[in-house]
């Protein structure tokens, strides 16, 4: 109920030393709750941007999860990450399963620019491209809407100026 009120639990509201417990504790049951209705997935995109109250609550529940009908996936975009101990203690339960993906190839990014911007891309232009973003999905979709904002025709003469997008 706090939660939902807003309140801040005081130290004295828990039998647990720690203020937030109650918080957590109420969370749970209330994923308890729902779950038991029917499974139930939590899907958490771009954890490094959760805040530490939230991926405490991702902790707690993960340690229960043994229990309960409950998928938690989350997903953390490499290299910006300010609390990378918060993604490694959910993925180092027992039960987790952790996927590393791997970067786009060539040929697909000139596929998802072929497709995306709606018109033919040179071979150099999506080499560019590719070199740029080293395949990382999320870098060649920016790429993409900065390409789509400016009007840039993705040809082999634009290929340079796609270069220069990483420094």
């Amino acid at each position: 109920l706090p939660l939902f009120e807003g309140e801040q639990p005081g130290a004295a509201a828990s039998l647990a030393a720690d203020p937030i417990y109650p918080l957590l504790h109420g969370l749970f049951w209330l994923t308890a709750n729902i779950a038991a209705r029917r499974p139930l997935l939590i899907a958490v995109d771009d954890l490094q941007s959760a805040d530490l109250t939230s991926t405490r609550f991702l902790g707690y529940l993960a340690n229960r999860l043994a229990e309960l009908p409950v998928a938690l996936v989350v997903t953390r975009r490499s290299g910006a990450d300010d609390r990378p101990e918060a993604f490694e203690e959910l993925v180092s339960h027992l039960g987790a399963t952790r996927l590393r993906l791997a970067p786009l190839s060539e040929a697909a990014v000139a596929k998802l620019l072929a497709e995306e911007l709606e018109e033919p891309v040179g071979a150099g232009f999506s080499g560019a491209c590719f070199a740029a973003t080293r395949g990382n999905p999320y870098l060649l979709r920016e790429v993409i809407l900065a390409l789509k904002a400016d009007g840039t025709i993705s040809d082999d003469e634009n290929a340079a100026m796609v270069a220069t997008l990483r420094t």
